[in-house]
């Protein structure tokens, strides 16, 4: 009975860190995709202002 006390403790303790370092590898996907959008927002932002400046010389000069 000890016995397989034991290994149930022990096929529990597995599951548990398997089940945190899953966990663990989402909540990175999700910050990997956070920083990939603002990053990519970022860019969006700074073509937009960089083509919206007048070009020097545009005008003729």
């Amino acid at each position: 009975m000890a016995a397989a006390r034991g290994q149930i403790e022990d096929i529990l303790a597995s599951l548990l860190a398997t089940e945190r370092q899953m966990r663990q590898e989402e909540i990175m996907d999700e910050i990997v995709e956070l920083a990939a959008g603002e990053n990519a927002a970022r860019s969006l932002r700074k073509s937009r202002t960089h083509s919206a400046e007048p070009t020097r010389g545009s005008f003729g000069s």
